[in-house]
Parts: structure tokens; C-alpha cells; sequence
């Protein structure tokens, strides 16, 4: 962000998240929760920059600027996904050859593009991952999470920080406040998934 000139439009925009507090079913009554902590949320001298939560729409946004401002006056090509990717090993200019398919008013018309290199920032079941021969290691969570937006009215006390709730027996849920100071993100936990199973079959 820096490198772009945006980094203090980040830090004046942004949430700061300094703590995380910490909820657990309460010992007294499990049915209920109770506040069982507060945890500083980054090490200290981590980073000369501070740990900061932002819409990606807005830092899309800012990056977007810069492009419109630069001398190129560069625009997004966007409805365009990854068909195919092969890479010519006999060491020619420009080995990697993609398949583009447009996805949005021209739907179905492709376009080939020649290159050095292809960066694949295509998601957890990358089209360019599996074209390389890529594998994925670790292992996937397999767990649905549904994820919201809300401007609430509510005397929770730590709805303005970043907050980890946990309950006997109906899941947790991640609370993280968003830029601005009105809006706060919760994600909650879902069911799990079978191993081949995906939140969109549901």
C-alpha cells in the first residue's frame, strides 16, 4: 500500500484491532456465555504497520485509483475465467499459452493469451493450480461458515472489538467490527461439510 501511495488513507480508514476478546459458555449456567478474556491480538514489533481490518471492495477501490490515475490509465478487463492453461517447455518466448472465456455480456467467446508467466489468484479450486499440476496440501476445514454484515442494536459490550464467542453446543461465532465504527462482520459457524461437499450445493 505504501508502494502505491495509499497506506495512510488505510490507517485513517481502517479498523484498528488491538485486542481480541474472548467468550466461553458460562461455568455457572452453560446456556449462557460469559466474557472469560481479553488476549492482546498482535505480538507486539511485529510490524511497523498496525493490524487493521478493511472492506476488500474499498482497497479494491484504492488500487483501482491508481490505475485510472497512472499515465496508462489502465481499467480492470474483467468477465474473463481461465479455461486452460499450457506451458511449451522448448524454452520459446512468451511458453505459457491461456484459454480466456468470457463470462459476462459476451458470454462464450474466447480469447488466447500468450505470456512469461501466469499468476494464479484464482481460489481454493484454482483452474491454473490444476493446469500447472499443482496439488494442495494440508488439509481443508470442510466447515461452512455464513458470513454477514450488520448494523445492530445491541447491549452485547464487545461489539465494537474483535470478539471470539463460543457456546456449549451451537458453534462459535467471529465477530470482527468494520470500518467506519457502525458495522460489524460476524461470521458463524455452520454446519461441517463432507470432504467433496461445497457451501454453494447446499
Amino acid at each position: 500500500f505504501e508502494a502505491f501511495g495509499f497506506a495512510d488513507t488505510v490507517k485513517r480508514e481502517a479498523y484498528w484491532v488491538n485486542q481480541t476478546a474472548i467468550w466461553t459458555p458460562d461455568p455457572e449456567n452453560l446456556d449462557q456465555i460469559a466474557r472469560s478474556g481479553r488476549v492482546q491480538d498482535v505480538a507486539d514489533d511485529s510490524s511497523e504497520m498496525p493490524h487493521t481490518l478493511m472492506n476488500q471492495a474499498r482497497v479494491h477501490e484504492l488500487f483501482l485509483n491508481v490505475m485510472r490515475n497512472a499515465p496508462t490509465r489502465l481499467e480492470p478487463d474483467y468477465n474473463w475465467a481461465v479455461r486452460d492453461l499450457d506451458i511449451d517447455t522448448t524454452g520459446e518466448d512468451h511458453p505459457v499459452t491461456v484459454t480466456l472465456e468470457n463470462t459476462g455480456v459476451d458470454a462464450g467467446d474466447t480469447k488466447t493469451v500468450r505470456a512469461n508467466y501466469v499468476v494464479g489468484c484464482d481460489g481454493a479450486r484454482s483452474t491454473v493450480r490444476t493446469a500447472i499440476g499443482g496439488e494442495l496440501h494440508g488439509d481443508a476445514a470442510h466447515q461452512a461458515w455464513g458470513v454477514m454484515d450488520i448494523l445492530a442494536n445491541t447491549d452485547f459490550p464487545d461489539v465494537r472489538q474483535k470478539c471470539l464467542v463460543a457456546s456449549a453446543n451451537e458453534g462459535n461465532i467471529l465477530i470482527l467490527p468494520r470500518e467506519g465504527g457502525y458495522l460489524f462482520r460476524m461470521y458463524v459457524e455452520l454446519d461441517r461439510l463432507n470432504p467433496e461437499e461445497r457451501v454453494s450445493n447446499r
